[in-house]
């Protein structure tokens, strides 16, 4: 799940939400909304929502494919996953949009009674994939799907993303709503800090290890050998661990001038860190650390005003957002709901209509 702050404000039209978004968004990153009709909502996708396992979302794949739906049969596994979450199905997606009025729409269009908000987000990286790419994404997809991901293929794929551990992407094929709603998604990579800590150990080590011809030089690569374990030693017993983990390199690389009084070979050792692929994944997700959230609430009582000037002024309604039959239906049933009678919506589902981002 992405990383947030406290909200920056509250707003109570369509004009102070635009003066807003002008003071808090910059033009050096790419901002993102998402939008909750109930603020105390949390970031989290459908099958999180619903604590689901690995093997439910296999088990939710395989009861689709085996009735030959095609838009679980795809070509690329991504698109099925795109569609199981278009209909509502649980995955592990969560919907952003670009378009700030599209979230605004989904703060006010329901839960009149409670105050909503609408989240800003600014993701490091946006992955738009070509053809070979999501080729690659899609078997990463698979799978979690079939509940075959490794430790390899996470880090795999956060290095080929360049992306913390949340990453934002773009389809290739868009079904209407995603493009009327301009929409995107993230997906929450399962990368744990002991996993990390664990795999970068062992390939410190091997860094470590690689010692050169000249028996010096082999000398010198023990010394940085021994003192890494003693920094590492010093580093648990201060911090009361029982293991180090993630920050330990932070912690290093902050601490480099204090550290070096008592281990004169921290130099070394960062050298060689910051030389290997491990330091990519500190430098992103410790130093080049992503903007935080920002969030935007709209307090239930002008919801209804704000419904009425996106669709006077802005064409932001259900018609516009939900351009697919089922989605004209609800824009019909919401219309015309005063003059539909009880009797007649009993033994009537309307589940298949709900609106794509929840």
């Amino acid at each position: 799940m992405v990383a947030s702050n406290k909200k920056t404000c509250s707003v109570e039209s369509v004009e102070e939400y635009i003066k807003t978004l002008r003071d808090i968004l910059t033009n050096e990153r790419t901002a993102v909304f998402r939008g909750h009709s109930n603020k105390e909502w949390k970031l989290l996708s459908s099958g999180d929502r619903n604590e689901l396992k690995s093997g439910d979302y296999q088990d939710i794949w395989l009861e689709g494919y085996k009735h030959n739906y095609d838009t679980i049969k795809t070509e690329n596994f991504i698109d099925a996953v795109v569609n199981m979450q278009h209909y509502m199905i649980p995955t592990k997606l969560l919907d952003w949009t670009y378009n700030p009025l599209v979230a605004l729409y989904f703060v006010v269009e329901q839960n009149p009674d409670d105050d909503g908000e609408v989240i800003v987000a600014y993701p490091r990286t946006i992955y738009e994939p070509d053809l070979e790419e999501t080729k690659t994404l899609s078997r990463y997809l698979k799978k979690i799907y079939h509940n075959e991901n490794t430790f390899e293929e996470e880090m795999n794929l956060f290095r080929l993303l360049h992306c913390d551990k949340n990453m934002f992407f773009c389809v290739t094929k868009s079904n209407e709503r995603i493009q009327a709603q301009a929409g995107l998604f993230s997906l929450h990579l399962d990368i744990s800090k002991t996993d990390i800590a664990k795999k970068t150990e062992n390939e410190l080590m091997d860094i470590l290890r690689n010692k050169p011809s000249d028996s010096e030089m082999n000398n010198k690569s023990e010394e940085i050998k021994r003192g890494y374990e003693k920094i590492k030693k010093a580093y648990i017993d201060s911090h009361k661990r029982d293991e180090w983990n993630t920050d330990f390199f932070f912690y290093m690389d902050n601490n480099e001038r204090r550290l070096e009084k008592e281990y004169s070979i921290i130099h070394d050792v960062l050298a060689k860190l910051r030389k290997s692929w491990i330091w990519d994944y500190y430098k992103f997700y410790h130093i080049n650390i992503e903007v935080e959230n920002k969030r935007i609430e709209i307090p239930a009582k002008y919801k209804p005003g704000i419904a009425e000037d996106l669709k006077r002024f802005c064409n932001i309604h259900a018609r516009t957002i939900y351009p697919d039959f089922p989605g004209y239906t609800e824009y019909i049933r919401n219309r015309y709901s005063h003059k539909i009678s009880n009797q007649e919506l009993t033994g009537l589902n309307f589940t298949d209509f709900e609106p794509l981002m929840r």
